[in-house]
């Protein structure tokens, strides 16, 4: 019985201190914030701080504070990706957290996902903190239609063309760039218009982007499924083009179940000049 009784009193203490261990992890790791910002004033090197911020994090998972600023350190080495995962982590947890939306859009800037760099921007105008530099940045990304328009050498993955071709993103899209005072433009994003699809007529081949380009169309073909594919351009030295992006589909066997077509579209001449090195593909 008095071992019994023993065993129980060493038992209860454990769990008591668990309980409470639990709790003080989440204190702790605002010390090390403190801790971290302090050293980010007296210029201590980004490793040191680093450290502090991983620790937080390690006691207390749930601190969107110690993912965002962590998140800052690794977009200051240009660790771009992984400084996404974190702002994504401090918005997992506070998602009106405008800091890690501002963060979370300069990041895909960086990495020219311009769809999602702006989606992220556009989040601010919902929480109404859109400042000068962000609307300059909502500016070019809309008006100069950036955010659709991957330029040669630059690729945008199949999340960036998720956003921009799947209908219920899009139209969260299409609200939240209306919020940010773009309405006119909000209804024109279906159309992507691909600059980096360059086929060497010399080499009789894609250039390296192309090829990357073309696997994350089909990858987000395979994804959405649509009925209808349409690849267009109005500039007719761009058939040979038009043909190879449409062979690509075909060996991707896309055309087993979605009807894929080719055209060159009659565009009046004075809005030819902007559309010379354009691919259009559309998904109905």
């Amino acid at each position: 019985m008095f071992i019994r009784f023993l065993s129980l009193m060493l038992i209860l203490p454990f769990f008591w201190v668990s309980s409470s261990y639990a709790i003080s992890n989440c204190e702790l790791a605002k010390k090390l914030l403190y801790r971290a910002n302090e050293l980010h004033n007296l210029g201590k090197p980004i490793k040191e701080q680093k450290v502090v911020l991983q620790e937080a994090i390690e006691l207390c998972p749930s601190n969107a504070f110690a993912h965002n600023n962590l998140a800052n350190l690794l977009g200051k080495e240009k660790r771009f990706k992984h400084a996404i995962r974190h702002y994504k982590l401090a918005l997992k947890h506070d998602s009106k957290m405008h800091e890690a939306w501002y963060g979370l859009g300069k990041a895909y800037y960086a990495l020219r996902q311009y769809p999602l760099s702006l989606k992220a921007y556009s989040q601010l105008c919902e929480l109404n903190k859109v400042d000068a530099e962000i609307q300059r940045k909502l500016n070019e990304l809309v008006e100069k239609e950036r955010y659709k328009t991957p330029q040669k050498g630059e690729v945008f993955d199949s999340d960036s063309l998720t956003l921009l071709y799947d209908g219920r993103k899009l139209r969260q899209l299409e609200k939240q760039i209306a919020n940010c005072g773009f309405r006119a433009v909000a209804k024109s994003i279906r159309t992507v218009a691909f600059e980096n699809l360059v086929y060497d007529e010399i080499r009789q081949q894609f250039s390296g982007k192309a090829k990357q380009q073309l696997e994350e169309i089909i990858t987000v073909i395979q994804q959405l499924k649509p009925d209808l594919v349409e690849i267009w351009s109005v500039n007719a030295q761009q058939e040979t083009t038009l043909t190879q992006i449409k062979t690509a589909l075909d060996k991707a066997h896309l055309t087993n179940g979605i009807k894929i077509t080719q055209a060159l579209r009659k565009t009046p001449f004075e809005m030819q000049q902007d559309l010379m090195s354009q691919i259009n593909i559309e998904l109905e």
